[in-house]
């Protein structure tokens, strides 16, 4: 390109630039930049061949191009680069532009603009759009009213804009329609920070809640599984994974809602201990639906050098579990993944945070430990998740896992948290062990079997013991017949209730009030 085509690439009147003390060579302009009072500072060039298209003099520095004509001044339209500054006053657009670009625009450059009215007109791409907050940010800390023009987005800067048959009439116009700085913020937050009415709410299409497994699993949202050690909960996670991708019912009674694939991020067990659970279990189906974070003790969900805070291991499983559209995210243990003490609810808020942004829209199942008992004291299964009462808090679906008294291999599996659906009562499981056939002295889980409805009555005692220290969560005092009624919608017969209630008074866990014929509790 020569001096000639590239005036009439930006419809650029070459009398008028020369005036303006361009010098326009074969290969290259010549642009004198002066400073506010019009001494000269040094020139720059603008380069039509090779590849360095702006250079400048040797010492020169960021300067305000065209501030020595602004001084009377009472708008001015603060652009990028001095092609598009100069194109804007053939208009008889008063403007300036910083000489390097938005990086080096700060708040001694902006001085000659104090007291004016400031548009701000960038260009339209994201560096643009980028350089309109940090020229704004300084504008604002000098008091400066200042105004944002937006072009059409058809249009990468305002020259071309110009170029395209449009002029001094059509740039005042974009000025009637500029908006603030605030205005702008707003119209360019990210969706995520957006607010919405109940309007808008009311009229969105929402699905109905869907469950990956029929109430027990979401197919968007945390489900937490909690229980001591040695409970089974990694068996569970795997025959809940099975079910999702063969689409067969978990345990053999509970539908699958929708089939998807999985990724497990596993902490806890090493490759030789996975592969033989799945032999174990027969997980020989749609294997390669399955997938496992190959080296999970260097995965970090966390990284404090990283602007947003989030470490690049976990964007790129991110990335990846989009490509393999997995619905379902395991998470081996809570403990080993979230950053920073389970007990603060602001370190458990970050973890949930930071999961939501990484998997958005995912189902995400999390094996957590419980609280160890304290002689004397009941909780509910909410109560007896470890950590903060923020974990329970933030899931849709949450499912307590406690041993069958008196029994090494059958498990009870609470329900005590299941978004808006009704939760699924309490049942049983057994984890069947088969001997090796070389080594029947050895065993291995070969099947996770459905026991039907949890009736043991120790268990039914137990289950009695945290609905009626949930009643007292709501209550203060309550009849004899307002808990039984209570427990009584638990499925929690009144005969089992009465005897907790009189095991509960002997443990002085709970007050036994007589007033007349009238018996009445309340918590000690």
């Amino acid at each position: 390109m020569n001096t000639k085509e590239y005036l009439q690439a930006h419809s650029l009147n070459e009398s008028f630039v020369v005036n303006r003390g361009w010098e326009l060579k074969e290969d290259h302009i010549i642009i004198p930049i002066f400073d506010v009072d019009g001494k000269f500072l040094y020139n720059k060039y603008r380069h039509l061949t090779g590849d360095a298209k702006f250079t400048a003099d040797a010492g020169s520095h960021p300067a305000l191009y065209c501030a020595e004509h602004i001084k009377s001044k009472k708008e001015v339209v603060l652009c990028e680069g001095e092609p598009d500054c100069i194109r804007l006053w053939q208009e008889g657009v008063p403007a300036v532009t910083g000489t390097f670009g938005v990086g080096t625009f700060n708040n001694k450059l902006a001085q000659p603009l104090i007291g004016k009215k400031v548009y701000v007109l960038l260009d339209t791409d994201e560096a643009g759009k980028g350089a309109v907050d940090k020229y704004c940010q300084i504008l604002k800390e000098l008091n400066i009213d200042t105004f944002i023009i937006e072009l059409p987005s058809e249009y990468k800067d305002v020259s071309e804009y110009l170029t395209d048959n449009h002029n001094r009439n059509d740039i005042n116009k974009l000025k009637n329609n500029a908006i603030t700085y605030q205005d702008w913020l707003i119209r360019n937050e990210p969706e995520n920070w957006k607010l919405e009415s109940g309007e808008e709410l009311m009229n969105r299409e929402i699905e109905d809640e869907e469950w990956l497994i029929d109430k027990l699993i979401p197919s968007e949202g945390f489900t937490f599984i909690v229980g001591a050690e040695s409970t089974g909960k990694s068996f569970y996670t795997l025959t809940i994974a099975n079910s999702i991708i063969t689409g067969e019912p978990w345990l053999g009674q509970f539908p699958v809602g929708k089939q998807t694939k999985v990724l497990f991020i596993d902490k806890e067990n090493s490759p030789r201990r996975k592969q033989s659970r799945i032999r174990g279990l027969k997980m020989d189906k749609n294997l390669d639906s399955l997938y496992w974070v190959k080296y999970p003790h260097y995965f970090e969900l966390a990284d404090p050098k990283e602007p947003d805070g989030i470490s690049r291991f976990a964007k790129s499983l991110s990335d990846k579990v989009e490509k393999l559209n997995i619905g379902l995210i395991v998470i081996d243990s809570f403990a080993d993944v979230m950053v920073g003490n389970e007990n603060s609810a602001g370190d458990v808020q970050g973890f949930f945070d930071a999961i939501r942004r990484i998997f958005p829209n995912k189902s995400i199942l999390v094996l957590h430990h419980e609280n160890k008992p304290t002689q004397g004291v009941s909780r509910t299964s909410s109560q007896r998740v470890r950590g903060s009462t923020n974990i329970t808090a933030q899931i849709v679906s949450g499912i307590r896992v406690f041993s069958v008294p008196n029994t090494s291999n059958e498990f009870v599996l609470e329900q005590f948290k299941a978004g808006d659906s009704e939760k699924q009562k309490p049942f049983k499981v057994e984890l069947v062990s088969t001997p090796l056939l070389y080594h029947p002295d050895k065993t291995y889980v070969s099947e996770v079997k459905y026991g039907g409805i949890y009736y043991d009555e120790e268990g039914k005692k137990e289950l009695a013991k945290e609905h009626i220290l949930e009643f007292f969560e709501e209550n203060v005092t309550g009849s004899r017949q307002d808990v039984l009624n209570y427990c009584l919608d638990k499925n929690i017969s009144n005969r089992t209730t009465d005897r907790t209630l009189r095991e509960m008074v002997d443990e002085e866990i709970i007050e036994k009030i007589r007033n007349g014929m009238r018996i009445s509790y309340t918590l000690k």
